[in-house]
């Protein structure tokens, strides 16, 4: 954080990269991104954007890792919003940048990367949702409907048995609120399955 200007930056890939090793990581196909890649990357794409979509541009890495593209990503909507009120700064980043990946351990580092990064426009807002999510994003839901209910039908396959997953769509138009009621869920099943 310099002044008012926030500089964006992965901090936790050189740490992930020496806590697995580079055989591991690339029999999961894991391969980390350098940053001057990434960025020059993004920069190809947003100029590729014809006018109109040029200035709302959003990022989706359906393979974050650690978060490079995120937070090269973040530079430049903090670049474009400068001067503007932090909870609309904050806002823009949230809503513009979003990333997935099926490694649990990946998905955390990138969502700390990310709260740290944004974490100096949160003075003026208590609660918020970092949009990275653990998933495959090679594997579509379905859409089906249930008793007429409009619903997305996941199967995620576990090393037990597959989970076969269906929501309502409107339960996940507010993704913020989804995320804290999915959370009582997981306490309230933790909470019963203590009480055995």
């Amino acid at each position: 954080f310099h002044g008012d200007r926030i500089a964006a930056e992965d901090l936790f890939k050189d740490f992930y990269m020496h806590m697995i090793p580079e055989k591991v990581r690339h029999s999961l196909g894991e391969y980390y991104t350098p940053t001057w890649l990434a960025d020059d990357t993004i920069d190809q794409a947003i100029e590729a954007l014809t006018e109109p979509h040029r200035e709302s541009w959003r990022l989706l890495d359906p393979t974050c890792g650690s978060g490079t593209f995120l937070t090269m990503a973040m530079q430049k909507v903090l670049a474009e919003t400068y001067g503007e009120p932090d909870s609309v700064r904050l806002e823009q980043v949230l809503h513009r940048i979003v990333g997935i990946d099926l490694n649990p351990l990946a998905v955390l580092t990138a969502r700390m990367n990310y709260f740290i990064n944004v974490s100096p426009l949160l003075a003026e807002r208590a609660r918020f949702h970092i949009p990275v999510y653990l998933g495959d994003a090679s594997v579509a839901p379905q859409s089906v409907r249930v008793d007429g209910i409009e619903s997305l039908k996941y199967e995620i396959k576990t090393l037990q048995m597959p989970l076969d997953i269906t929501m309502p769509r409107s339960a996940l138009r507010d993704v913020t609120k989804f995320t804290v009621e999915m959370a009582q869920v997981e306490l309230y099943t933790k909470a019963r399955q203590s009480g055995r």
